[in-house]
């Protein structure tokens, strides 16, 4: 019932978590029930809220991202370090050295 589901929204938020968990945390909801019904288990998706019955898309820490940057000395770390395993540091190289975003290096090639 999306009484429900705004009942999960309220309660999420009561518990002061970021707005965009809140938002990942519906959004992912929504995704399960939409396989629930292509699997026939269910016939409607009851997260049907609107975008004003969510929070809207801000840190719960305004401004944090401006000071999110990585030093030299832990890009290397993390391209480099054995513990991580080598597909994942070749990403992360190529993240970091090219300066893509995740999207668009997943959608490289080897030829590219």
């Amino acid at each position: 019932m999306p009484v429900h589901i705004e009942g999960l929204v309220r309660s999420l938020r009561s518990k002061r978590l970021a707005p965009r968990t809140v938002r990942h945390i519906y959004f992912q909801t929504h995704g399960m029930f939409e396989k629930a019904i292509r699997k026939g288990h269910i016939s409607i998706n009851p997260c049907n809220l609107d975008e004003d019955d969510l929070p809207a898309k801000m840190d719960k820490k305004p401004g944090w991202r401006a000071t999110a940057i990585y030093d030299r000395s832990e890009v290397v770390q993390i391209i480099s370090d054995p513990r991580i395993p080598d597909d994942r540091r070749m990403l992360d190289a190529l993240l970091f050295l090219a300066g893509i975003r995740f999207g668009e290096a997943a959608a490289l090639c080897w030829t590219d």
